[in-house]
């Protein structure tokens, strides 16, 4: 929690716990949403590791119950404009009753393997924003090469993710 009070500039703006968890959290999101706006500063949050290992829960069930909150909060345009929330290896099954649906978005990489049309569009926006000279045919090109390398080392789940991220860098290394 601090480092999201740090990246605002107020690491010691946290709100005294003098209530119980989920109305201190409120606090919180509150609190962070003001520094926020004051700063007109848009913060992208990730939480990982936020599901279960084998001997159970990977980070303490607390953080897990406070990052719902903060999703909770997201259905807020008010709050929601100063932040991107991701939470990376979310338990599977269903989401806390109270998350709005078109509030978010259920990524799984292991269920959505890379396409090369989505790589060649990465490409190209990359392209267009480095102010690169990319034909469409040749980031094309290179996105199915990018395929081809990636997933012929045969990794696993989400490591053809990393191959891919590792090719695309020394593709952008040529541009």
């Amino acid at each position: 929690m601090k480092a999201i009070f740090s990246a605002l500039g107020k690491p010691d703006a946290i709100p005294p716990q003098d209530s119980s968890e989920p109305a201190w959290w409120m606090d919180v999101l509150y609190k962070v949403a003001e520094l926020a706006d004051a700063a007109k500063r848009r913060l992208w949050i990730v939480a990982d590791d936020l599901g279960e290992g084998s001997d159970g829960p990977k980070l303490d069930p607390t953080v897990r119950r406070f990052f719902e909150q903060f999703a909770l909060f997201m259905a807020n345009p008010a709050f929601a404009q100063w932040f991107r929330l991701v939470l990376i290896e979310y338990p599977r099954g269903p989401v806390p009753t109270k998350w709005k649906k078109g509030f978010w978005v259920d990524e799984d990489t292991n269920q959505s393997p890379p396409q090369s049309n989505d790589l060649a569009e990465f490409l190209l926006q990359w392209a267009k924003k480095k102010k690169k000279n990319l034909p469409q045919e040749q980031a094309q090109k290179f996105a199915a090469e990018v395929l081809t390398k990636a997933q012929s080392g045969s990794a696993p789940g989400g490591a053809v993710w990393e191959a891919i991220h590792d090719e695309l860098l020394l593709v952008i290394k040529t541009l």
